[in-house]
């Protein structure tokens, strides 16, 4: 019965390692998700100031 219960540690460890691997690469995608909505939303609210010093700065060259 003793290697039995370490039998069933080891599974129950290992489950439980398999779970957090799984919530951090869930958690790492939710992070990359945001930082990419983030950069997007950046991407639109500076757009037209970028095409506006794009142009002052061709002009003064």
């Amino acid at each position: 019965m003793a290697l039995d219960d370490e039998i069933e540690k080891a599974r129950a460890r290992r489950d439980a390692e398999d779970a957090e691997q799984r919530e951090k690469q869930q958690r790492q995608e939710r992070t990359r998700q945001r930082l990419l909505a983030l950069a997007g939303d950046a991407v639109k609210r500076l757009g037209p100031y970028a095409r506006r010093e794009t142009a002052q700065f061709l002009h003064v060259v």
